[in-house]
C-alpha cells in the first residue's frame, strides 16, 4: 500500500549504535514467535514512551502483521487489519485501537495456541 516509512528512524525501537546484545533483546521483544505467552507490559512500557506509535501502528497494520507494531501484537493487528479491508478507514482504527490501550483493554494476555496432535493410525500387531 505504500506508507511511508520515514517515521522508523526516530522510533524508540531503533536499534541503530546500539550493541548485538541489545539489538537482540528488541528483535525478541517485538518478534516472540518463540515464546509461549507474551509479556505485552513489556510492550507498553516500551512502545508507551515513543513518540511514532500511530505511524507503527498503521505500518503493522497495512504493511507487516508479523511481531509487535505500536505495542500490540500480530494476533491484535490482524484483527485490526480485517475491521480495514472491511471498509473502517485505517486512522479511524488506529485510534481506538490506542485509546482502547489507554483505557487498559489492549493488549489482551495472549497465549500461544497448543497444537494438537492428530491421531494416527496403527496396525495393532502383538509383540512376539
Amino acid at each position: 500500500m505504500g506508507v511511508d516509512d520515514g517515521w522508523q528512524a526516530s522510533a524508540a525501537c531503533r536499534t541503530d549504535g546500539a550493541n548485538e546484545e541489545e539489538r537482540q533483546r528488541v528483535a525478541r521483544l517485538f518478534y516472540p514467535s518463540h515464546v509461549v505467552e507474551f509479556d505485552a507490559r513489556a510492550w507498553m512500557v516500551f512502545c508507551g514512551r515513543c513518540t511514532q506509535r500511530v505511524p507503527c501502528l498503521t505500518w503493522g497494520i497495512l504493511e507487516e502483521r508479523n511481531g509487535v507494531w505500536g505495542g500490540l501484537h500480530e494476533r491484535e493487528i490482524e484483527h485490526l487489519g480485517r475491521r480495514v479491508a472491511a471498509g473502517t478507514p485505517v486512522h479511524t482504527v488506529v485510534q481506538d485501537a490506542l485509546q482502547r490501550v489507554e483505557r487498559n483493554e489492549l493488549p489482551v494476555k495472549i497465549r500461544r495456541k497448543k497444537r494438537r496432535l492428530k491421531p494416527v493410525a496403527h496396525t495393532a500387531r502383538p509383540f512376539v
